[in-house]
């Protein structure tokens, strides 16, 4: 009998609750011309900003590639504004982390990455009796030049409560000292398990028992002669 044994590579991935449309890829912008355009809140799914409108690059404008697909978005847009998210539904005790590509334009570009919890009344900013149940969970500034896209990421920096989340990038400073250009953002990620090196598992996959009669030092049966 020949026992055989096949062994396969299995990648495990955690299951990721996390922000939507974090790489700026909606809506699709459909004119192959490289450029920049300027969008408005209802118009780019998912998130919400502080400038009067959302500024996406496409097509490798003025050369600079998105880190992840055909677009990113610039923070500074007509202002430093600030780009958010609100994250609802995360079980509470589940593992919190982040990722995200920066990058600056002219030069070095400098943004800060906050993470709030709204507390249980789930509005950003609320005082009842002059009192806000929001927390920040982390504030933390990203500083990065214009050579090429940095990745920056991080695992299990809290533990969600239960609550609603804000995620926010707001433009802190830029090269050139002017408000409407710097700070590049593309492939966002926030959620459970985010951040979080992919691990690469091998484990035995399926145990094969052929009867093939007598084969090398499997198994030998004395002969009478």
């Amino acid at each position: 009998s020949l026992v055989i044994l096949l062994v396969s590579s299995t990648s495990v991935y955690a299951t990721l609750i996390q922000l939507e449309n974090g790489s700026f890829e909606i809506p699709d912008i459909v004119d192959d011309t490289p450029g920049f355009y300027l969008i408005n809140s209802a118009n780019l799914p998912s998130w919400e900003t502080t400038a009067p409108q959302f500024e996406v690059w496409s097509n490798e404008f003025l050369g600079v590639k998105a880190y992840d697909g055909d677009q990113h978005v610039e923070l500074n847009s007509s202002t430093a504004g600030a780009l958010y998210q609100d994250l609802i539904g995360i079980t509470s005790g589940k593992s919190l982390g982040y990722e995200f590509a920066h990058r600056g334009r002219t030069g070095i570009d400098t943004m800060m990455l906050t993470i709030t919890d709204l507390g249980l009344d789930g509005i950003f900013g609320n005082n009842v009796n002059g009192i806000s149940d929001d927390s920040t969970v982390i504030s933390k500034l990203f500083s990065t030049d214009n050579s090429d896209w940095t990745l920056y990421k991080a695992a299990d920096i809290a533990v969600a409560s239960g609550n609603t989340l804000r995620f926010s990038y707001e433009a802190v400073s830029t090269a050139n000292n002017d408000l409407t250009m710097g700070n590049f953002l593309d492939a966002v990620k926030f959620g459970v398990d985010v951040g979080r090196e992919v691990v690469d598992v091998t484990e035995p996959a399926t145990l094969l028992i052929f009867g093939l009669g007598i084969v090398g030092l499997a198994f030998r049966r004395n002969k009478k002669i």
